[in-house]
């Protein structure tokens, strides 16, 4: 790797800049960027460099990442000093200059490394599929407690310095197996100067992370505090751990007909799990609201419901974190399922009534071992969550254009062996001090980040539970049961032609089936509507057709089916589940005449029995796809064949008759039967001869 000499300075808290450096090597870089590239610090573990591409370097960059030295947060995030926290961010710790002289010219800083062999994007937790496959059933809901404890903890932290996160999105936010939290990307942050009251404003954000006053503004020209933005943006976040990944105005139901985008639903206020809309449902597997204690669902209903049109009424950032802190102290342990963690409030076990009432839905939290992935060995990279699309809205060059740097080891708790949950009693969280709530200002105190202990099942019950906890609704003794097939479909179409299928829903349980199937393509939609949806009811079974439209699929694909065939998806919605039927579909080619003979040749026929009439016979083959459509035409009056016309996905038999009563009396007969298809034309000989 190659290696560079740069100048580590660190400013007078008086300000300035001392005019000698330490001089420091640098190898590398191990990562590049839209602003620059990463690099190791030799001789220095748990140190890196960002030096920034010349073209991105500016006055505001420098005094920015000076106000970050100067104003570092709370709580030793930035890993200067030993810690046994388990959050660290990639905060500047020092600026880079290209020598000790006074003129020297500023290249970067120095932050703590973050290890992305163990952090990984925070989806990747909340996500179930994605957890489920790197870690099993053992990132339990406890685990995901303390994550969001953790993540809500850092952002106080950075609130009491005056400073926004702005652009809070699952892919700055890192988690570890074990719960600890990393935030990078921190040089993109609102960063504001305790000495000159300067504010630099972040030029990013996240669209389906934005608060709804927010929807639509240009932050390239716009300078706007993000506070209450970061307080919704917590709030989403906090959801999505609490709630299996899902986001809290996820929605179904006629009221959200017209808001295709969470983006649209955020801006309209479509939160769907308070009965508010009489028309607005949470999605069909999202987890049972009464799940989460009547304390945190406040919370929620003052940063979604409250918070839509009164931003300053959202719950400050210490105010989630007592709370999760609380929850996490009133745990509660499944007597059949080791890794089924939940309310201490509640009387039973809502991932298994959820399990009960639906047979065949994967559980989040599934018994067992790890999962097959090898979390050690991967590097964070970029996914959006199952189900929905993750914008990362760049919004104008500037500062703050961030590119996920930071890399290294990050300060954590040690991994429970073999992957499973500590078995400890539940402990009181590090810290025991938790600031006093305010809503419309940052606070001035933080808790301390925790680290899940799980409970033994003996020891789950906690002593207290919160005020008033909601039981767990389950389904009603026969609820109906979705069943659909076909499962799968692949089929070709023409060009300027239409294809069918048929879908079946069944109702495999009780009660009356109801819901909604609907395409995501253009290209398919249900026969005698010209919809790409339509509503069902079922006591038993509904059949409809769907019908794919070959002129309305996308131009640029080849006609070959194995070139690049088109794909759709009909989801079917429903009060008895949900299922999804994948469609693919390739551009059939023209059909293509074939025929096994060219000459048809009978010698020595015997016409002096009584049977006049001599038969034989051709094969006509469809080469190619749709149907051969043509005609079969011979050119002598005592030649006949049977059919005249064809129709063919395959292959037909045509039956040739020479009539030697029609034919001329002679011992030679010539003949020709044109074939003329839409595949093309051929033609066939017939000789014969007669015998004396």
């Amino acid at each position: 790797m190659a290696e560079i000499t740069v100048y580590s300075r660190t400013p007078r808290t008086a300000g300035g800049f001392e005019c000698g450096g330490q001089r420091i090597t640098l190898s590398g870089p191990i990562k590049s960027g839209g602003e620059g590239m990463i690099y190791a610090v030799k001789y220095s573990d748990g140190i890196c460099a960002k030096v920034y591409h010349k073209n991105k370097i500016n006055a505001e960059l420098r005094e920015k990442v000076k106000a970050m030295i100067n104003n570092p947060p709370g709580d030793n995030l930035t890993g200067e000093t030993d810690s046994s926290h388990s959050s660290l961010i990639s905060w500047a710790i020092s600026a880079l200059y290209d020598s000790n002289l006074p003129d020297a010219h500023f290249l970067g800083f120095t932050m703590p490394l973050i290890d992305t062999s163990m952090f990984r994007e925070a989806h990747r937790y909340y996500d179930p599929d994605d957890r489920i496959k790197y870690m099993g059933g053992t990132f339990t809901w406890l685990y995901l407690l303390t994550a969001a404890f953790n993540i809500a903890s850092v952002v106080s932290a950075i609130h009491l310095k005056g400073h926004r996160i702005g652009d809070m999105s699952a892919s700055n936010i890192l988690v570890a197996r074990t719960a600890a939290v990393s935030f990078i990307d921190c040089d993109s942050f609102q960063i504001t100067d305790a000495a000159s009251k300067k504010t630099y404003y972040t030029k990013v954000a996240t669209g389906d992370f934005l608060p709804p006053e927010l929807m639509g503004v240009n932050f390239r020209t716009d300078n706007i505090d993000r506070y209450y933005s970061d307080l919704f943006a917590l709030g989403v976040m906090i959801f999505r751990f609490l709630m299996n990944g899902f986001h809290p105005y996820q929605a179904r139901g006629a009221g959200v007909d017209g808001l295709p985008t969470i983006e649209a639903k955020i801006k309209q206020g479509k939160f769907a799990y308070e009965g508010t809309f009489p028309d607005v449902r949470p999605p069909k597997n999202a987890p049972p609201y009464a799940m989460i204690s009547p304390e945190l669902r406040s919370l929620f209903h003052r940063c979604f419901v409250t918070g839509h049109s009164e931003k300053e009424k959202r719950p400050a950032a210490s105010e989630w974190a007592a709370a999760l802190k609380n929850e996490i102290a009133n745990i509660q342990k499944c007597d059949r399922n080791d890794n089924h963690y939940f309310s201490g409030g509640l009387r039973k076990c809502p991932w298994c009534a959820v399990m009960a009432a639906n047979p065949g839905r994967k559980d989040p939290f599934p018994a067992g071992k790890m999962g097959k992935g090898n979390d050690a060995q991967k590097t964070v990279t970029a996914k959006p969550p199952a189900g929905e699309r993750e914008e990362r809205v760049r919004t104008g060059g500037g500062t703050g254009v961030g590119t996920g740097f930071g890399f290294g080891a990050g300060f954590g708790f040690s991994k429970p062996a073999k992957s499973q949950p500590v078995k400890t009693p539940p402990t009181t969280p590090v810290s025991t001090q938790t600031a006093k709530p305010q809503t419309t200002k940052p606070q001035n105190a933080t808790p301390q980040a925790v680290k899940p202990q799980p409970a033994k099942s003996q020891q789950a019950a906690p002593t207290q539970q919160p005020a008033k906890a909601a039981p767990v609704k389950t389904n009603p003794p026969n609820p109906p049961m979705l069943s659909v097939t076909p499962d799968s479909v692949e089929m070709k179409v023409m060009r300027n032609g239409d294809a069918e299928f048929v879908i079946k829903v069944e109702n495999k349980g009780e009660s009356t089936l109801i819901g909604t199937l609907e395409s995501d393509c253009d290209w398919l939609t249900f026969r005698g509507t010209g919809r790409k949806d339509i509503d069902f009811s079922a006591a038993k079974v509904f059949e409809t057709a769907a019908v794919i439209d070959g002129s309305k699929l996308p131009d640029g694909a080849g006609a070959d089916a194995a070139d690049a065939p088109f794909t759709g998806r009909i989801t079917v919605a429903s009060n008895g589940g949900r299922a999804e039927i994948p469609v693919k579909v390739a551009l059939a080619k023209d059909p293509k005449l074939e025929t096994d003979r060219s000459k048809i040749i009978i010698k020595d026929a015997d016409i002096a029995s009584d049977a006049t009439v001599i038969r034989s016979e051709f094969t006509v083959t469809n080469g190619g796809d749709g149907i051969l459509t043509g005609t079969v035409t011979p050119n002598r009056d005592w030649i006949r064949a049977v059919p005249e016309t064809i129709s063919t996905a395959d292959s037909v038999t045509v039956a040739v008759e020479i009539d030697t009563e029609k034919a001329p009396n002679i011992p030679l007969l010539f003949g020709k039967i044109n074939v003329e298809t839409n595949g093309g034309s051929a033609e066939i000989t017939v000789g014969v001869t007669i015998q004396k």
